[in-house]
């Protein structure tokens, strides 16, 4: 590692100090010593070279030197530890951290895509109602502006919605069923969760408009079944009641328990209805 480094700091130094001599070269080209004396002039070219290099090969190790001790809290006079040894292990530790940022980044990509694919919006914002977290499905169905680091407020216009984070702050866990923003029709189920460490708070929009419909609609069938099966059990149970109160079924015991029979389902019926 250390003499890799030092090549390529040399290569870079003697391209750097070449050009330089060469502009300089063709500025005073008339300059007759200059021509005539070449070979000198490469020799203190590459001795020049040389000497920067080693100069800021030393800075960059001492520099390297301080980072990895500060990073690794190492002790600055501990004999043991070598600088190349430092220096490796700092590029074995960026390449670390590297790599888990990385991982990081996919995972946050993979949870929002897993969180998208459920149909739920997600908002995580902290006390000053800044957006830290909105994954894909707020931006494609709630606010296709929103940004993470944007208050949320200043982007949003939902007075609903306000009502209830301003609630969620002070009860911690809240739920409530809100209709909109974009068409009353839709209706959420929105949570909110409070992080009292953090300070912050997680809101969860759950869409719950055809939850409602087939409620609705299962309410109304009902309704209208009950209404439609009222007026026939009414007549059953009355012609029912007349036959045994003003006794016309004659003889027949049979027919009278039948009868009977009839009347008591049909005001079960009634009562069910």
């Amino acid at each position: 590692m250390k003499s890799i480094i030092k090549i390529r700091l040399f290569l870079i130094v003697l391209l750097v100090v070449s050009l330089v001599t060469l502009v300089g070269a063709l500025i005073y080209r008339g300059n007759t010593f200059l021509n005539e004396n070449l070979l000198i002039g490469f020799s203190l070219l590459f001795l020049t070279s040389i000497v920067t290099t080693y100069f800021i090969y030393q800075y960059f190790k001492r520099l390297v030197n301080s980072a990895a001790q500060f990073i690794a809290k190492k002790i600055v006079d501990d004999p043991s530890v070598a600088s190349e040894e430092i220096f490796d292990q700092l590029l074995e530790e960026s390449k670390q951290v590297k790599d888990e940022l990385v991982n990081y980044s996919q995972q946050t990509e993979r949870f929002s895509s897993v969180l998208s694919k459920m149909g739920q919006g997600v908002i995580l914002v902290d006390k000053n109602h800044r957006v830290l977290f909105a994954n894909k499905t707020i931006n494609s169905e709630f606010w296709s502006d929103l940004k993470i680091g944007d208050k949320l407020f200043q982007k949003v216009s939902y007075p609903q919605f306000k009502k209830f984070i301003e609630k969620a702050w002070i009860k911690e866990d809240l739920v409530r069923e809100i209709s909109g923003p974009k068409s009353i029709k839709t209706v959420y189920l929105v949570s909110a969760k409070k992080d009292d460490i953090r300070d912050e708070l997680l809101i969860v929009f759950s869409d719950i408009s055809k939850s409602k419909n087939l409620e609705k609609m299962r309410e109304d069938f009902i309704g209208n079944v009950s209404h439609e099966l009222r007026t026939p059990i009414s007549v059953i149970k009355a012609n029912a009641e007349t036959l045994i109160k003003n006794k016309l079924i004659k003889d027949d015991v049979n027919a009278k328990l039948f009868t009977e029979a009839i009347s008591s389902q049909s005001e079960r019926m009634k009562v069910i209805v």
